[in-house]
């Protein structure tokens, strides 16, 4: 919110919350003639796709952040946000393999961003583990600056598409609500997650982010994710708007 105030129309920003009377408030800030920003009208046709992703996830959850963890609230937004937007061009495959390469290379360019395959498997495991409570600043990996959520996330969610289907997905997000959603992902998938972590998610995503960024060397280190203690249980805690009040 502090960028959209000081840059106004150039933050290029979005956000989808609630409100005390339930209502779901979508916005989006940037100006598509703004010559500045490079291909600006398939960006702001990405940021208003990207937002009303969200507004799917608020109309489950009653909140943008809860229910789902980090890398699928903002991973999921891209990964559909950026697939509605490629069908509008005129080669929607070809579009969207290059939206998804620069998404990818997006952490390369910015200061103190974290590309996947800098890490060894165990740490990128660690990452995706540490992006799930959502957030930015030095506490986690998902949103600004290190924006694991934004191009891990992405991939994480292509691969559950891609391999279970979009319904699976849904019924994952539905599940949320009344579940804890790494039980629930277990439930829907068939495997517990830090299990698919390991197996499928950490090396698509080390393959993915080496061809998208050669320029950065490949973390030397084991080549495997150790096998690791199932997680505990934890309480459930409905997600959901609450008052201020």
């Amino acid at each position: 919110m502090n960028m959209i105030r000081s840059q106004g129309r150039m933050a290029s920003r979005g956000n989808v919350e609630m409100d005390e009377n339930g209502a779901v408030t979508f916005y989006v800030i940037g100006e598509e003639t703004e010559k500045s920003v490079p291909n600006n009208i398939r960006m702001m046709r990405g940021f208003v796709s990207h937002e009303y992703v969200h507004s799917v996830a608020t109309s489950i959850f009653d909140h943008r952040q809860e229910g789902i963890p980090g890398w699928s609230v903002e991973g999921s937004a891209n990964f559909y946000g950026y697939a509605i937007t490629s069908l509008m061009m005129d080669d929607p495959e070809s579009s969207l393999e290059r939206v998804n390469r620069d998404n990818l290379r997006r952490p390369y360019y910015e200061s103190g961003g974290l590309v996947p395959h800098s890490l060894t498997p165990q740490q990128l495991h660690s990452a995706l583990v540490l992006s799930e409570k959502g957030g930015g600043g030095d506490g986690t990996t998902c949103a600004e600056p290190k924006i694991l959520c934004y191009s891990a996330g992405y991939l994480l969610t292509e691969i559950l598409v891609a391999d279970h289907g979009h319904k699976k997905f849904v019924d994952w997000w539905k599940g949320s609500k009344k579940k804890n959603w790494e039980e629930v992902f277990e439930d829907v998938y068939g495997i517990h997650i830090d299990q698919w972590y390991e197996e499928v998610a950490v090396p698509y995503i080390l393959e993915e982010s080496k061809k998208a960024v050669p320029e950065v060397s490949q973390a030397s280190g084991s080549n495997t994710v150790r096998n690791l203690a199932k997680r505990a249980k934890r309480p459930f805690i409905e997600p959901g708007y609450k008052s201020s009040e």
